[in-house]
């Protein structure tokens, strides 16, 4: 063995029954030489107790088995440090494993600046009680010191359930902003997306952009145009826009193009497309976060004329390359 972490991987992939006829007498060479390498197998063991709810990995690589233990450890340090900190009176409860970055600025002003990478979903309570949801790839900074005003910026998506209290709400996205004082809307403002859009589920919202002041009621939907002025209203069935907080997506009628952008970001995959007649093909079901991937590509070839490639991917993003059957 070269290094620790070598060792570390040989017990983690026998945790996972993915060792070879070869590596596991490696291991057990290993684990008879030394007594403080059997003291680290000790450990993993401990630690494989506590993160059960990873589900057994097999199927996949030995990195992506190291890379889940790694991530369990990073997570019971930051709700140690949240724990202790309190950090501004903000509840965070991660959906699932992974790491949420948060940042004080300086010079007298406090903002609590939260990132959810790709491949994850947070939920998370403001100190004025406003629930937001955070999906996958998206940023929220929100003023953990304003008294008179409660202001956050988005860049992502996230569905807010804001609490009444007499002080307006606003949520800035690129060059718009949501103004509420109380209700139940989602807002979707990408970077590399050419369009934003707000639904709204409950209550009244007023969306202002460019000096421009348009109304929103229950079940409406306005889509943004990054480079024009026009804006779009239309009604919508709001649970579509909503069930990604249940940690489930629901299509109906969406262009497959559309439907791979946010399984990429849900879950942190590269997926291509061999003819553009493909991405024009049109997909209606609903997709479950907790169902493994390939269960749910294999899913497309069986529901759409298509042909899918899955190539796992060792220290990059695992590659989906969809073509026409």
């Amino acid at each position: 063995m070269k290094n620790d972490k070598q060792l570390w991987e040989l017990i983690t992939s026998n945790l996972y029954r993915e060792n070879s006829n070869d590596e596991q007498s490696e291991l057990d060479k290993q684990l008879q030489s030394k007594k403080r390498n059997e003291k680290l197998n000790d450990s993993v063991h401990s630690l494989h107790v506590d993160i059960l709810a990873t589900n057994d990995l097999r199927g996949f690589s030995k990195e992506k088995s190291w890379n889940n233990i790694r991530k369990e450890v990073l997570r019971k340090r930051m709700l140690r440090f949240l724990n202790v900190a309190k950090y501004a009176a903000i509840v965070i409860v991660s959906f699932l494993l992974g790491t949420l970055f948060l940042q004080k600025a300086e010079k007298g002003t406090s903002i609590a600046e939260i990132r959810v990478p790709l491949g994850q979903m947070t939920e998370l309570t403001l100190d004025d009680g406003t629930q937001v949801w955070l999906n996958s790839g998206s940023t929220l900074k929100y003023d953990t010191k304003s008294d008179n005003e409660r202001l956050v910026t988005l860049e992502g998506e996230a569905f807010f359930d804001v609490t009444k209290n007499g002080t307006p709400f606003k949520v800035f996205f690129k060059d718009a902003a949501v103004e509420v004082l109380g209700t139940r809307f989602n807002v979707i403002a990408y970077h590399e997306e050419p369009i934003s859009q707000v639904t709204l589920v409950e209550g009244k919202v007023n969306i202002n952009r460019r000096s421009t002041l348009t109304k929103l009621h229950p079940s409406e939907q306005i889509t943004i145009s990054d480079k024009h002025k026009n804006m779009r209203i239309d009604k919508v069935n709001t649970d579509f826009y909503v069930s990604w907080t249940e940690g489930k997506m629901v299509f109906e009628e969406e262009r497959l193009v559309n439907v791979t952008k946010k399984l990429e970001r849900w879950y942190n995959v590269e997926i291509r497309f061999t003819e553009e007649s493909v991405k024009n093909l049109y997909f209606c079901g609903t997709i479950l976060k907790n169902k493994p991937f390939d269960q749910i590509i294999n899913a497309f070839e069986l529901l759409l004329p298509v042909k899918i490639q899955y190539k796992h991917n060792l220290h990059s993003k695992d590659q989906v390359i969809i073509s026409k059957r």
